[in-house]
């Protein structure tokens, strides 16, 4: 699996080594045999946990730089980054969007970017210790990370169940 190098929320996610970005039209939805149902495909939670991981060096770098490219604004909103737009994407049928996974990833997804948004801010604001404490192994973002890429992989497995 490629590295993922940049976050770009209008573009896709750059791979490093591949030239290539992986747009949201590349990672949504694929059609069942009968073309009337859209299955959640492993895929988009695969990358969605890589992605989300990658926030984690991301915010790390910032810390040590103190400078982030990122507004914190656009971190905040769960609706900017690829699997963000994939949840809220209207192929997602309503029986898919009333799962337990969904709902459970959705929540997650979203305290996921307030609180990343928050050590952004932290280190605009020079709160260097401040932003360590939180992404520290017992910190806020430390465990709502855990959390989401734990509901991500408990998704995923739930789905390869199904096939």
């Amino acid at each position: 699996m490629p590295m993922i190098m940049n976050h770009h929320y209008d573009n896709g996610l750059d791979l490093q080594g591949s030239g290539q970005n992986i747009h949201l039209s590349d990672i949504l939805i694929r059609r069942r045999i009968n073309r009337e149902e859209y299955m959640v495909d492993i895929k988009e939670i695969d990358q969605a946990i890589a992605a989300h991981g990658y926030w984690k060096t991301y915010l790390r770098n910032a810390i040590t730089t103190g400078r982030i490219d990122t507004p914190v604004e656009t971190i905040c909103s769960d609706s900017r980054c690829v699997f963000g737009k994939w949840l809220d994407a209207s192929m997602l049928t309503s029986t898919e969007k009333e799962s337990y996974h969904y709902i459970t990833v959705k929540g997650l997804h979203a305290r996921f970017h307030e609180t990343a948004a928050r050590v952004a801010g932290l280190v605009l604001a020079g709160k260097k210790s401040e932003a360590e404490r939180m992404m520290a192994p017992d910190g806020e973002y430390a465990k709502i990370s855990a959390q989401l890429s734990l509901a991500m992989m408990g998704w995923r497995k739930s789905l390869s169940e199904k096939k």
